[in-house]
């Protein structure tokens, strides 16, 4: 698991393709028309096909040792890393949210999720990977934070990372979760915050292409969405 960033590159492509994939097992029955449906997770996985119009190759300037080095410090699609969509859309909104609302629980938890669109249960997306919390209020009162990974005191938050799956009094937590030392009143109760996606690259290989002195492209490259067990 690294906490590299992968890189942003002036090469690439405008267009790109981003696909959710659902993983659900399907079980026929006996009876034609008849199947038992089972999803595996409440989140799809995130399919980025990406292209690079061009990769330099010169002393000064060298983007092709700078994508090869990092395909080569992954394995390829051995290892996971982290990956801000924003570079990817330029859409702020893909990697940095502003007073989103926290559900609190009896438990003093709030699990971290985007809302996508609209206050609509099916549309929050779980969060796995935080890259900074700018804030955390609540009814107005900005809390301090206590630390990382750790109980929060009293009057103040701490947050806990998706793996392992957080657990307490009877509740499961698979995202980030934000924990208040003191439960706050009812909302309204707000963070704004920025994330990473963790990705991988979906295959092992990687074809770049010369076409020009000093100059490659790189035809596809894929990445995925993966979680952390």
């Amino acid at each position: 698991m690294s906490q590299s960033v992968f890189p942003a590159l002036p090469g690439l492509m405008w267009g790109f393709t981003l696909g959710e994939r659902f993983d659900t097992v399907i079980y026929p029955a006996a009876a034609p028309g008849f199947e038992t449906r089972i999803s595996k997770g409440p989140d799809p996985t995130f399919m980025i096909k990406l292209q690079y119009e061009f990769l330099r190759n010169k002393p000064s300037v060298d983007e092709l040792s700078t994508l090869r080095a990092f395909f080569r410090a992954m394995k390829g699609d051995f290892d996971s890393f982290l990956l801000d969509l924003s570079t990817l859309t330029h859409n702020s909104a893909d990697d940095t949210i502003a007073n989103q609302v926290l559900t609190v629980d009896a438990n003093g938890y709030a699990p971290l999720v985007r809302n996508v669109a609209g206050n609509v249960v099916s549309n929050l997306e779980t969060i796995y990977e935080v890259n900074t919390i700018t804030s955390v209020k609540a009814n107005n009162v900005t809390y301090t934070l206590t630390g990382h990974n750790v109980n929060a005191t009293a009057g103040h938050y701490s947050y806990w990372d998706a793996s392992p799956t957080r657990t307490y009094a009877g509740a499961s937590y698979p995202g980030v979760v934000i924990q208040f030392g003191t439960v706050p009143t009812p909302p309204p109760d707000v963070i704004s915050f920025s994330w990473y996606y963790r990705v991988r690259f979906e295959k092992g290989e990687a074809d770049f292409d010369a076409f020009m002195f000093e100059l490659y492209e790189l035809q596809e490259i894929s990445l995925m969405t993966t979680r952390l067990l």
